[in-house]
């Protein structure tokens, strides 16, 4: 009996320890659920504010593209109502205005216009049509286009423009060189005159026709040139006082010239010219001693070596001449044997005619009529070789060495052995 009591005992005990843990799982259980519940009400009330947070930023993204839109819609408007606003003026003005009716002149704008056309070469007689034929490419009328006389005329005011340039730029410019140079065209002598200041700028003063190539008019064609210069600087010459030309001459300290005696005569006229005038440009030339006024008055002359190469060929075409007499013995050979031709042989060596004669059978451009030259280049394409037959051009100095060398490479070639 005692033990039937026990195990009930024990059974009882078991049973209140279930219960217990029973009550308190149901009761974390139920805590669980309410916070889960909560949690899920947070989390409905979270997206629905994402989502009027989301609608509230596609809204303003909508009203701000629509604004930037708008204001650029807005400013493209107004840019094609001035473009159009301007192009409604541009072609009711079908008239450009080159005369000035008030100022009874041409235009600053036409004044360029011309300096520049005929700074292009363009005829004086042609500036008018062309500025015309221009014009209508545009649908544009000059009201008045410049006569030929006008053109001239604009063309000498270029002049005088470009004089006061250069005096106003070389009064400034110290230790300048001076380069001449005399040509004949036409039966006329013309003088070159260029001066560099020591940044090597180069300046023409002018290109002048003179009566001779002496020293003396060369000399006075520069006077000339620089009492242009100072008229156009609207500086008078007078006695004592200094001028824009005198002031070039003062800078210029070098000359550089051929070796032409008519040359050397020139530099030593200029310098002693130039002695005359410092007294009147550098102050207090009195003040100075002998060695102070020799060193402000001394010119370096320079000369050109390029004459020299020119007369070295001369020199070997009379030496190649004589060789020729010495090896025949003074008889006549080749074309010298025939009376009409033997002319040809008194005025230059016959290597000479012998490089003239083959320039002109294989020279491309030298004898179309009688020449080999299509010939000549097919032949040497087929052997892929050059052409260094060059043409015969009686004012190139190095033209019996390049020829010579040419024709002497080419030589079996043309004998065609």
């Amino acid at each position: 009996m005692r033990e039937v009591q026990s195990v009930k005992r024990l059974k009882d005990n078991r049973l209140k320890s279930e219960k217990a843990k029973s009550s308190k799982f149901y009761t974390l259980n139920k805590n669980l659920r309410q916070e889960n519940s909560l949690l899920k009400d947070q989390l409905t009330s979270a997206q629905i504010q994402l989502a009027s947070a989301k609608k509230q930023i596609l809204n303003l993204q909508a009203e701000s593209d629509n604004t930037s839109l708008s204001s650029l819609q807005q400013k493209v408007n107004d840019q094609e109502l001035s473009i159009h606003y301007l192009e409604t003026l541009l072609y009711d003005q079908s008239e450009v205005i080159l005369f000035d009716e008030n100022e009874r002149k041409y235009t600053n704008s036409t004044v360029e216009c011309v300096m520049n056309l005929t700074d292009l070469k363009v005829p004086s007689d042609k500036v008018g049509k062309v500025i015309q034929t221009v014009g209508h490419l545009y649908g544009k009328n000059p009201n008045a286009i410049p006569s030929t006389r006008t053109v001239n005329t604009i063309v000498d005011s270029k002049i005088a423009v470009s004089q006061k340039q250069l005096g106003t730029v070389l009064s400034k410019k110290e230790d300048s060189t001076i380069y001449t140079d005399e040509t004949r065209k036409y039966g006329k002598t013309l003088e070159a005159y260029l001066v560099t200041d020591s940044e090597q700028n180069c300046y023409l003063l002018g290109l002048r026709e003179m009566l001779n190539k002496s020293g003396v008019c060369t000399l006075d064609t520069f006077k000339e040139i620089l009492s242009d210069i100072t008229n156009s600087c609207h500086v008078k010459e007078l006695t004592g006082n200094m001028n824009v030309g005198y002031q070039i001459l003062a800078n210029i300290r070098d000359t550089m010239s051929d070796r032409a005696s008519t040359e050397k005569a020139f530099n030593r006229l200029l310098e002693e010219y130039r002695l005359e005038i410092l007294p009147q440009v550098i102050y207090g030339w009195a003040d100075m001693d002998k060695e102070e006024k020799k060193s402000s008055s001394k010119m370096n002359n320079f000369f050109c070596g390029l004459h020299l190469l020119v007369g070295m060929a001369d020199v070997c075409e009379l030496c190649v001449k004589k060789f020729e007499l010495f090896h025949s013995d003074g008889k006549d050979k080749g074309s010298a044997v025939h009376a009409d031709l033997k002319r040809y042989h008194r005025s230059e060596s016959g290597t000479l005619r012998l490089l003239r004669t083959s320039s002109k059978a294989f020279a491309v451009g030298e004898d179309e009529k009688s020449g080999a030259s299509l010939e000549w280049k097919t032949y040497l394409k087929v052997k892929n070789e050059k052409n260094l037959v060059t043409r015969f051009k009686h004012n190139r100095f190095n033209l019996v060495f390049v020829l010579g060398k040419g024709i002497y490479y080419h030589a079996k070639d043309m004998l065609f052995p």
